[in-house]
């Protein structure tokens, strides 16, 4: 059974990096852009799972996780930075310039011995990274990204001056939201609470409806 924990993992780190390559290279609007690095990065945080299944006792299995969280420490800023641009929010640059250098200061952390991941944690489904001392700051940032990403998305669907159209596409864009943030289950294992990891499930219904909103409307 457990052979095949890697493999929804897989799938979904091949359909977001597939995606998300697509947008970057096809797509040249900003609100594109960025929708595609959200994809990329999202890929990386799906494939430490892929990896912590499939290569438990690799003696690289470390610098890999190092590796794929040099980019997660950089979803809360692109994704917030994502739905600024969706909603064409333009008075908050220091926001957003402060999420991306606050995730920077995490990037040296995630390199720095037991700083951001000290060790694993263990459980009888497979291996966890373990949370360090400064991984609370990317949870803090993750929930202030969160709360503030909610609030402008409600903002823009109850504004009486937003067109249908754009409503729609916000609703969807929203409800993307929510499941994506189901994610953040993961963090559980991180901290020690022997919660299976179900991100593949959030980030494969995600992203049907962030592309169904971006397409359709």
């Amino acid at each position: 059974m457990t052979a095949l924990y890697p493999i929804p993992f897989v799938v979904s780190a091949i359909a977001y990096l597939a995606l998300g390559l697509w947008v970057v290279v096809r797509q040249n609007k900003p609100v594109q852009q960025l929708y595609g690095f959200l994809c990329i990065t999202t890929c990386l945080w799906q494939a430490i799972w892929a990896i912590l299944f499939a290569f438990p006792g690799a003696a690289w299995i470390d610098s890999a996780i190092k590796v794929c969280f040099s980019g997660i420490v950089f979803i809360p800023p692109i994704f917030y930075h994502f739905i600024n641009k969706f909603v064409g929010e333009k008075n908050h640059k220091k926001w957003i310039k402060g999420t991306y250098l606050t995730s920077a200061a995490l990037l040296v952390c995630v390199w720095t011995d037991h700083w951001f991941i000290n060790g694993f944690n263990g459980y009888s489904w497979g291996l966890a990274a373990k949370a360090g001392p400064l991984h609370a700051v990317f949870t803090f940032l993750v929930s202030i990204v969160v709360l503030r990403t909610l609030w402008l998305l409600q903002r823009m669907e109850v504004d009486t001056s937003t067109s249908d159209l754009k409503r729609r596409q916000t609703f969807f864009v929203k409800l993307a939201t929510y499941v994506y943030l189901g994610g953040v289950v993961d963090l559980a294992s991180q901290y020690g609470f022997p919660i299976f990891p179900l991100s593949f499930l959030f980030s494969g219904a995600a992203i049907i409806l962030f592309g169904y909103a971006i397409s359709r409307y």
